[in-house]
């Protein structure tokens, strides 16, 4: 009686494996792929669906996540899937950048404006990008007063540099 419940027992475990690898076959029938990024859940499709969406259009866009969710991974999928794919795509993580220094590493800065400047001036962070993408990540970390100044260039598409008199044009 034990061999044969012992043979019954190792035949379900068969049926178990079998039902298993049917399972991954499944799945990986059913997994998505965009550029480098695979998924699977039907929720994480939609999403992807909206991003190629977003992509189309020229606009400024809100990546909203908790740390490590993806949205460097959203922000890739919409730089190559959009027109500005050619260009640069500046990522940059805000909570890095001391505060004194925030105002030249975004906007850049004239010769001699200040002690230590480099003699020919300094390209920020919106001229680098300048027709492409700018990623701004970690922005709460910026004082208030920085992500203002942020925000009036995201809009009006003009900032000056730190000593500039003249008023600089960007596409970001």
């Amino acid at each position: 009686k034990l061999e044969d419940i012992n043979k019954l027992y190792e035949s379900k475990i068969d049926l178990k494996k079998l039902t298993k690898n049917q399972e991954k076959s499944r799945k990986s029938e059913n997994a998505g792929k965009i550029d480098n990024f695979v998924y699977q859940s039907i929720v994480t499709k939609s999403m992807v669906e909206e991003v190629l969406n977003i992509a189309k259009y020229d606009c400024n866009v809100i990546i909203q996540g908790e740390t490590g969710v993806g949205k460097e991974m959203v922000l890739s999928i919409i730089q190559q899937n959009s027109e500005r794919h050619l260009n640069p795509c500046i990522k940059i993580n805000c909570a890095t950048i001391q505060e004194n220094l925030a105002e030249s590493e975004f906007f850049g800065y004239e010769a001699g404006s200040f002690t230590g400047a480099q003699v020919g001036g300094k390209k920020g962070y919106f001229e680098l990008a300048n027709n492409g993408i700018l990623f701004l990540d970690e922005i709460g970390a910026l004082s208030l007063s920085m992500q203002s100044k942020l925000l009036r260039v995201l809009q009006e598409d003009r900032f000056f540099k730190v000593g500039g008199v003249k008023e600089q044009s960007v596409n970001v």
